[in-house]
């Protein structure tokens, strides 16, 4: 059972997400890969979207989205790429390595959560800062294929290609069928997505 402080597991947590992107497998060890780990990271996850909700502000009245249906929302996005993940490790016989991958990206998009909120807040180059942002999530998704997930590159490749659709895909359904259903015009979301609203 793990007893360290929370503050304590959130540092090596940050330590963990760093040697990743700088693909250092031998200091992955940052990360509490174990099922309270995992429990741990989850509850960063849920931290960092209490404080993107916070800082976001409301939007436009006529897109005012219920809170049951951002859960709903939130829970398929997160999920989607899990999913496809798993489906990648039962065809190679390989499901242990999902805690583990689960852990660390469940860090990566907190601390990444974190900045986002900075770039808000204090107006830090936002243009810049969400373009550092992109990068840094697409060789997280790199890195953990290739050295948590044990991926060959021609399988990294396509496992990406594969996440991509399947999250698009849950967006998909998320804005048509979701966000219709609780009353928010598609299109006028769509609209306001795209010019910045």
């Amino acid at each position: 059972m793990n007893n360290r402080p929370y503050l304590e597991e959130m540092i090596d947590a940050a330590k963990g997400v760093f040697a990743l992107i700088r693909g250092e497998k031998d200091k992955l060890g940052y990360f509490n890969f174990s099922q309270s780990g995992l429990v741990g990271s989850f509850i960063a996850v849920l931290i960092g979207l209490a404080l993107q909700e916070v800082f976001s502000g409301p939007g436009p009245e006529d897109l005012q989205v219920p809170a049951w249906a951002n859960l709903i929302s939130y829970a398929l996005l997160y999920a989607t790429p899990f999913l496809v993940a798993y489906g990648f490790l039962s065809i190679i016989g390989e499901r242990d390595r999902m805690l583990g991958y689960m852990v660390a990206n469940n860090w990566a998009s907190f601390f990444f959560t974190l900045i986002l909120v900075a770039i808000f807040i204090f107006q830090l180059l936002a243009s810049v800062g969400y373009f550092v942002i992109v990068v840094l999530t697409i060789l997280v998704f790199w890195r953990t294929a290739r050295l948590i997930l044990g991926f060959t590159i021609p399988q990294t490749i396509i496992f990406f290609v594969a996440t991509i659709m399947a999250v698009l895909m849950a967006a998909m359904l998320t804005v048509n069928i979701l966000f219709a259903a609780a009353g928010v015009d598609p299109a006028v979301f769509l609209d306001a997505q795209t010019s910045g609203v």
